[in-house]
C-alpha cells in the first residue's frame, strides 16, 4: 500500500525547508488492488488497515469528507454539542476580508499582516509555498529579523521587536510598513546529502528529496 507524506512548509528570513517524503510499505491488502487515489478508501477496512485507523482523532477531528474542503468541516463533537452555529459564525469571520473602514470587518490599523485568515490560510490549512515575500493570498509565511551577534550570518541574536514574527507590511497612508518586501528573497536548496549521513533512498531503493 501506497502511503503519502508531506509536511508543512516552514520559512525563516531566507530559509526555506519542505520535505516530501514517498514510501512504500509491506502491508498485506490480500486480493484487494489499492489505486494511486487511494483517498477513495477512506473510512473503508482494506486488508489488514481497520476503518478505525482512518480516524485516529475520534469524534474531535473527523470527517469523511473526501475533498478539497475537508478542512472547513465542523468535527462530529461540534454538532453534536448543539455548537454549529457558534462554529459557522467563527468561520464567518474567517474567510472575511477585512478593511480599514468598511464595518463589521475594519480596523486594521496603520499597518497589517494580511486582509484575512485565508489569505495566510488557504482551504483553512498551510500557506503555499512561494518564491518571494509579498502580501498576498496564500502566502502565510512568518519572518523573524535578528541581530547577528557572532559575525553577520548568526541567527542567535535577539530579533528586531519593531518587524516582529509577523511583518506587518500592509500599511495605511500616512504610515510606512516596518519592513520593505522587496527586499526579502526565499531561496530554495535542495540536499545533496544528510548530515546524519543517512542515504536518500529507502532499503528498497526509492529515492527521495528534500528542499
Amino acid at each position: 500500500m501506497k502511503k503519502l507524506l508531506h509536511l508543512a512548509m516552514f520559512a525563516m528570513g531566507s530559509i526555506a525547508l519542505s520535505i516530501g517524503v514517498a514510501a512504500c510499505s509491506d502491508d498485506d491488502v490480500s486480493s484487494t488492488t489499492l489505486l494511486e487515489d487511494d483517498y477513495t478508501y477512506v473510512g473503508e477496512a482494506m486488508g489488514n488497515f481497520s476503518a478505525s485507523e482512518w480516524y485516529p482523532g475520534g469524534l474531535l477531528g473527523t470527517t469523511d469528507n473526501k475533498g478539497a474542503t475537508c478542512y472547513e468541516d465542523p468535527a462530529p463533537a461540534v454538532e453534536s454539542q448543539g455548537l454549529l452555529d457558534e462554529f459557522n459564525h467563527g468561520e464567518y469571520f474567517f474567510e472575511g476580508t477585512y478593511t480599514a473602514n468598511t464595518a463589521p470587518y475594519k480596523g486594521l490599523g496603520p499597518a497589517a499582516v494580511r486582509s484575512s485568515c485565508l489569505d495566510c490560510h488557504p482551504g483553512y490549512g498551510h500557506g503555499k509555498r512561494q518564491t518571494q515575500y509579498t502580501a498576498t493570498w496564500g502566502n502565510g509565511y512568518l519572518l523573524v529579523v535578528y541581530h547577528p551577534t557572532d559575525g553577520d550570518n548568526s541567527n542567535d541574536g535577539s530579533y528586531i521587536s519593531e518587524v516582529t514574527g509577523m511583518p506587518q507590511t500592509i500599511a495605511s497612508s500616512p504610515f510606512l510598513p516596518p519592513i520593505d518586501e522587496s527586499g526579502i528573497t526565499i531561496t530554495w536548496n535542495t540536499v545533496s546529502e544528510m548530515e546524519s549521513g543517512l542515504p536518500l533512498y529507502f532499503p528498497d531503493g526509492e529515492t527521495y528529496e528534500l528542499i
